[in-house]
């Protein structure tokens, strides 16, 4: 792969229903053609902290401005979180909605279920919190505009919170990603409109993930592992129907995020520290890297079952602490393309911070 251009201080978004990508840029939206490289005002996200904070990079990323996860739904409405509230964007009217808010909790990504056994055909989020105690983490549906409604709980003791929801139409049921510590690291079994809920394999860091893909060869993940070795890895069911997870490759660090292009998968690497705080200075202010992170570089890993994974780009991490101005790493839109750009978003690296380097697949 091959660096093409830069877009400053953008954020990709998500994929249309055009094809063209959903940026986000100081406060405003717009539809982007990674061909010819045009674009088209939507309209503006009128809400004056926001605005003020996306034009300070420390104060964006000290307070956590922009917009942090998007998705596409079948009409020309985009879901889109800004802070802890889930704005509705009309792509065709160009508007934004007034929004939902969980002021305890956000999503780090939706999720589309269609087309499994047993379930209707729904939009998700699971909470994702600062949870040490382990209180009830829950999963909303999509009811109607700006409107969410509760439809599964993890009770006391189980989970810190969801990391993923995926589909699987290759084994017909839904996974559920979490996280992060001990038996919370998991990867769960969902069935019949969530009424089936078990873990499928549990307590160990190599079923600690936050993004994964469904393969009909079974579900391919990375790790999200601040202490542990890292990895790309298969999760499948054995010869004796019972799961096991299968190391594909190995990673520098921590997997947060990922991609598709084609039959070709990506995922990127987080630059962090352990995560298991003594202090809240340390917490705060650390810049002492976990075991599981190799260096300070946060890497792009592009590749397939069939070819094997390796880095097609990395970023050093900045000097800023880990906690307060977020991990080192790369996020991706969400959706999937046939085209051959890959749009990736630096977060806190010491070139390119808050800007989207556009990448062309050889």
């Amino acid at each position: 792969m091959n660096s093409q251009t830069v877009l400053k201080r953008c954020i990709p978004v998500c994929y249309l229903n055009n094809g063209n990508l959903l940026l986000y840029k100081l406060g405003s939206f717009y539809s982007y053609n990674t061909e010819s490289g045009s674009k088209e005002f939507i309209c503006t996200h009128k809400n004056i902290r926001e605005n003020v904070l996306s034009r300070t990079r420390l104060l964006s990323r000290l307070l956590r401005s922009g917009v942090r996860c998007g998705i596409q739904l079948e009409d020309e409405i985009v879901l889109v979180l800004i802070d802890k509230t889930i704005y509705e964007l009309d792509v065709k009217l160009k508007t934004i909605s007034t929004g939902f808010t969980r002021s305890s909790s956000r999503p780090l990504k939706f999720s589309i279920i269609k087309g499994i056994d047993g379930f209707n055909e729904m939009v998700v989020f699971g909470e994702y919190l600062n949870n040490p105690r382990k209180g009830p983490v829950s999963v909303y549906q999509r009811k109607e505009k700006d409107s969410w409604e509760k439809i599964f709980t993890f009770p006391q003791g189980e989970i810190e919170h969801i990391h993923n929801i995926i589909a699987d139409k290759f084994n017909q049921c839904v996974w559920i990603m979490t996280g992060d510590f001990e038996n919370s690291a998991c990867l769960w079994m969902a069935k019949e409109n969530f009424k089936t809920v078990k873990s499928v394999l549990r307590g160990n860091q190599e079923y600690r993930a936050c993004v994964g893909f469904p393969t009909e060869h079974g579900l391919l993940y990375a790790t999200d592992s601040p202490y542990s070795d890292n990895s790309i890895r298969l999760l499948k069911a054995n010869s004796s129907d019972e799961w096991e997870s299968k190391k594909l490759a190995d990673i520098n660090g921590s997997s947060i995020y990922g991609a598709q292009i084609k039959n070709n998968y990506i995922f990127s690497t987080a630059v962090e520290g352990d995560g298991r705080h003594t202090s809240l200075f340390s917490m705060y202010f650390g810049r002492k890297r976990g075991t599981g992170i190799k260096d300070n570089f946060s890497y792009v890993y592009y590749g397939n079952m069939e070819d094997g994974f390796s880095p097609v780009y990395k970023a050093k991490k900045d000097c800023l602490p880990f906690v307060l101005f977020q991990f080192g790493t790369f996020s991706f839109p969400e959706g999937n393309t046939n085209g051959n750009i890959l749009p990736i978003y630096c977060i806190a690296t010491s070139r390119n911070d808050l800007s989207t380097v556009l990448l062309k697949a050889e």
